[in-house]
């Protein structure tokens, strides 16, 4: 209610004042120093009549602030989740041979491929330099635990998937954290249905926030 009630107001004033905080700020503070300072004095009374006739730009202010507000929120919610839906189907379609072959991401999983069927691995690491598929990036290497062999084609892709995915997630900066993947996971479940106004709710932007103590209440928070 509180942000359809947001959106009603400041689709009257939306834009239409000149209020800025620092004017804002500026034009509270010296009302207040004058009266502190000098209470008595006409100069006083002056800026306390253009006070007064400003201040209705105030609440214009407040509600284009509102709208401002909760416009970021959704961008970053849906930002969020688009970036992580990015990657997975990046990921999933380099695997199963739905990009080109000289795509960069393909790439990728093809060398990967090779490590996880090489039966003369010199180690059971796989390292990966970024330079190799992304020149243009910072230079990061990537380092991890190859599974066991196997000739399983299907759990062959399903290793394939993670090492591909956690490699341009360290190369590309990813948070290195569960959280960022359950904050996508809530907003995919939300704008399933279509209803992108439901970003704009400030209980969805506490949920975004604060997933597990919102979604899994209970003893233990973090469970």
């Amino acid at each position: 209610m509180q942000a359809i009630t947001s959106f009603e107001r400041a689709n009257i004033t939306w834009k239409g004042s000149s209020m800025s905080l620092q004017n804002a700020n500026k034009r509270c503070q010296q009302t207040v120093a004058a009266i502190e300072k000098s209470p008595l004095a006409t100069s006083t009374a002056n800026l306390m009549n253009n006070f007064w006739i400003s201040f209705a730009t105030f609440q214009q202010y407040a509600d284009n602030l509102t709208i401002e507000l909760r416009i970021v929120r959704a961008w970053s919610m849906e930002v969020t989740f688009k970036i992580n839906n990015w990657l997975s189907s990046l990921s999933h379609d380099a695997v199963h041979n739905k990009t080109g072959k000289k795509n960069w991401c393909r790439q990728i999983a093809d060398v990967i491929y090779c490590e996880l069927r090489n039966k003369k691995r010199p180690s059971n690491d796989i390292v990966l330099n970024s330079e190799d598929f992304l020149a243009k990036i910072p230079p990061s290497v990537f380092y991890a635990r190859l599974p066991r062999l196997t000739y399983d084609s299907n759990v062959n892709k399903r290793h394939m998937i993670t090492l591909t995915s956690a490699a341009i997630c360290q190369w590309l900066g990813f948070p290195n954290d569960h959280i960022s993947l359950i904050r996508a996971a809530i907003i995919d479940n939300l704008m399933g249905r279509k209803y992108d106004a439901i970003l704009y709710l400030d209980v969805t932007w506490q949920m975004f926030l604060y997933p597990y103590a919102s979604l899994m209440q209970g003893s233990n928070s973090k469970q």
